[in-house]
C-alpha cells in the first residue's frame, strides 16, 4: 500500500485515513437538542484541523467552501448514515464526503 498525506501528517494507507475519520466520527454522536437534529458540531482543534486537510484533496474544495469555513458538524443523513457537513461564513452548508476526499489524497508529501 501506498504512504499517503493529509497535510503535513503521513499516513501508512488510506485504510488508516479511513479509521482517523471513523474514529472522529465516533466522537461526535450528535445532539437530540440541536437543529439539525442529531447533528453535532466538531469542537476539537486536531479534529477540525485533520478535517480541513482531509478536504483540501476533495476535488471540488473550490464549490464545497464556497465564502469559507465557519466550522464542521457532524450530521445524521438518509439511511442511517453519519458525515461531515461544512458550515460555511455566510451560513450555508453543504455535505462533504470525506471518503472521496481520501479517494484523491496525494501519495507524495507536500512541497
Amino acid at each position: 500500500m501506498a504512504k499517503v498525506w493529509v497535510g503535513t501528517r503521513e499516513f501508512p494507507s488510506k485504510a488508516s485515513v479511513t479509521a482517523e475519520y471513523q474514529r472522529i466520527l465516533a466522537k461526535y454522536p450528535g445532539d437530540a437538542a440541536a437543529v439539525p437534529a442529531g447533528s453535532q458540531r466538531v469542537t476539537g482543534s486536531d479534529d477540525e484541523a485533520f478535517i480541513r486537510d482531509l478536504i483540501a484533496s476533495h476535488p471540488d474544495i473550490v464549490e464545497k467552501t464556497g465564502s469559507g469555513i465557519d466550522h464542521f458538524e457532524v450530521r445524521h443523513y438518509d439511511f442511517g448514515t453519519r458525515g461531515v457537513c461544512l458550515v460555511r461564513t455566510d451560513g450555508t452548508d453543504i455535505d462533504v464526503s470525506l471518503p472521496w476526499s481520501v479517494k484523491h489524497l496525494p501519495t507524495t508529501p507536500p512541497q
